[in-house]
């Protein structure tokens, strides 16, 4: 995608990258600790939905947590903070722009896990207005990730 930006001389492109990483990135990473949190409170108050009557291999596992943790929160950060949010922060204040694409991300994830999935939307959009990087709410959804990754792995 940057590569179509880049040829088409497109302005305003969404950067991973910019000035003060390393304080946009620990921004990042206590976004995606408070956003766990509220996950793992998620997970043990909320009814839990019915797990697959086959045993998932680990191996499979593995994949599935690679992709989780490593995959989705570049393309999905990408998707709904670099172009969602960045475009209705654009025609609208910061607070509808935070709640309506954390909405519209938590919409596109399993029904069981829209309440803590809307949050580290949220919290991801609000570390993005704040750094202007992706990298930063790519850190929150890794952590996010992994922490309810390693928590399903746990109960299977």
């Amino acid at each position: 995608m940057r590569l179509v930006y880049w040829r088409a001389r497109t302005a305003d492109v969404p950067r991973v990258l910019g000035d003060r990483v390393p304080a946009a990135l620990l921004r990042g990473a206590i976004a995606g600790v408070i956003a766990s949190l509220v996950a793992l409170a998620w997970l043990h108050f909320a009814p839990a939905p019915t797990p697959p009557a086959t045993r998932v291999l680990d191996s499979e596992l593995a994949g599935l947590a690679i992709i989780a943790i490593a995959a989705a929160p570049v393309f999905e950060e990408f998707i709904f903070r670099g172009l969602v949010f960045k475009g209705l922060r654009r025609s609208f204040g910061l607070a509808a722009a935070t709640l309506a694409s954390a909405a519209i991300f938590a919409l596109v994830h399993p029904v069981h896990a829209m309440a803590p999935v809307f949050v580290m939307g949220a919290l991801a959009a609000l570390v993005y207005e704040r750094t202007k990087m992706l990298a930063a709410p790519m850190t929150v959804h890794a952590i996010y990730n992994a922490v309810v990754v390693g928590w399903q792995w746990n109960a299977i």
